[in-house]
């Protein structure tokens, strides 16, 4: 299945989530935050979507440093250890069981132990990085562009490395990007829309490959795309919804991108209109192991 989670309506936040089935190839309604927020981070830890932090308003004073944790086998929220500080405009990504809370409004990175429910920190990011992509490959945590600050976008790419716990750059991407998204299939990245520095709205992807360091250009989205998702499910790369289009109003259609043919085609539309909001796909694997751990706890 994919999670849907989050929004930006223009005047609030939303807690809404839903879910799409696969197989009825269908969007439908599953159970909301406890608290709306736009602009957070998220992540699956062991068959279950943790979501961290973000914006209750536009007002920077509304950030939070609540974490919630759902379970798609009882369709339920719970509280778990909240972060350190507040935070928004971050990225999450999980290693080994660990969730890794980057950028946003914070030069600090910070580590979930899931076990144990607590908050260690590690090393920081070279620079601060807000509206940046994130991708894990092996033990590797690559941030992708983003913002200095609120006017500065970067093609800048970092590179935490979990083994060393140090920060690298790799090469840059071709133009500063910002409030663009990505994800990893077939050990590539692919990173997606987002603005440039002129504040364009783009519809262009790029494809790197870590092994050889270098980037190219696939083929376009049907429409330009900024504070979307991205997610790899069942072999193609997914790109949904986003909260800026022609009439400034969030959308719900969703496009997928299949390598083999490096095309993109409609695909079924979100239930409801969302920006500044995550999608994550929950795997096979992730639902196998989530099984196994449940029977080994009974």
């Amino acid at each position: 299945m994919v999670l849907a989670v989050g929004d930006w309506d223009s005047s609030s936040s939303v807690s809404t989530m839903e879910r799409y089935d696969r197989q009825q190839d269908s969007w439908t309604a599953a159970a909301s935050m406890r608290q709306a927020r736009f602009q957070f981070g998220a992540c699956m830890i062991a068959g279950e979507l943790y979501v961290t932090g973000g914006l209750t308003r536009i007002q920077a004073s509304s950030k939070l440093a609540t974490v919630e944790r759902y379970n798609p086998s009882s369709n339920t929220w719970s509280s778990v250890a909240a972060m350190p500080q507040a935070r928004w405009g971050h990225e999450a990504c999980e290693i080994g069981g660990a969730m890794y809370v980057f950028g946003g409004n914070l030069l600090h990175t910070w580590k979930y132990d899931a076990g144990t429910d607590t908050w260690s920190e590690v090393a920081p990011m070279p620079a601060l990085r807000i509206y940046a992509a994130v991708c894990v490959i092996g033990s590797d945590i690559y941030v992708i562009g983003g913002q200095l600050n609120l006017f500065v976008h970067t093609a800048e790419v970092y590179k935490y490395s979990v083994d060393s716990n140090s920060w690298s750059t790799v090469s840059p991407m071709p133009t500063a990007l910002t409030c663009h998204g990505a994800c990893v299939l077939g050990g590539m990245i692919y990173v997606a829309g987002g603005r440039d520095a002129a504040n364009v709205r783009l519809s262009s992807v790029l494809r790197y490959d870590p092994s050889s360091d270098t980037l190219s250009t696939v083929a376009a989205m049907s429409q330009a795309r900024s504070s979307f998702a991205v997610f790899a499910f069942d072999g193609c790369v997914y790109a949904a919804g986003e909260n800026n289009d022609a009439s400034g109003a969030a959308v719900s259609t969703v496009e997928k991108y299949e390598p083999a043919f490096d095309r993109w085609s409609a695909v079924r539309s979100m239930g409801s209109a969302r920006g500044a909001f995550k999608a994550v796909a929950l795997t096979v694997e992730e639902n196998v192991f989530d099984a196994m751990m449940r029977r080994a706890l009974q």
